[in-house]
């Protein structure tokens, strides 16, 4: 439970709280992004809303799944990290997006480009907002 903590807080008794509330926060940050990403899918024509939501939902379980490999074998910097996790988003979730849409590939790549730009930027700005950038 604690590799996903920073050093500073695994032997500080408050940790576990302050993973529960960090929790909170990154599952409402997750949720606002969710909705984003979705709102993109059918503004960009891709889908009507509830098959963006859809889509956007499926996308984003298999790229955090995906993205849990790189937070256990820890790449050496955070830009490596960021950028190894930015290329892996865009790959998986075109996939993902694949599946919904199979005829449709190049449209796929270009909205799973443009989300996640837009949700990288929107993690930027929570983090920098927190005072964690």
């Amino acid at each position: 439970m604690f590799i996903l903590a920073p050093l500073s807080i695994r032997p500080d008794a408050a940790g576990p709280a302050l993973l529960v509330g960090l929790g909170v926060i990154a599952a409402l940050a997750l949720g606002v992004i969710l909705l984003v990403e979705a709102l993109i899918l059918w503004r960009l024509g891709w889908a009507n809303f509830w098959r963006s939501l859809a889509g956007a939902l499926v996308a984003n379980i298999a790229s955090s799944a995906v993205g849990l490999i790189f937070v256990v074998f820890q790449p050496p910097s955070v830009i490596v990290f960021l950028v190894l996790s930015f290329v892996a988003s865009v790959v998986v979730e075109a996939g993902v997006l694949m599946l919904f849409k199979r005829n449709a590939v190049a449209e796929n790549w270009r909205a799973s480009l443009i989300i996640n730009v837009i949700s990288y930027v929107l993690v930027g700005l929570l983090l920098a907002l927190a005072g964690g950038v």
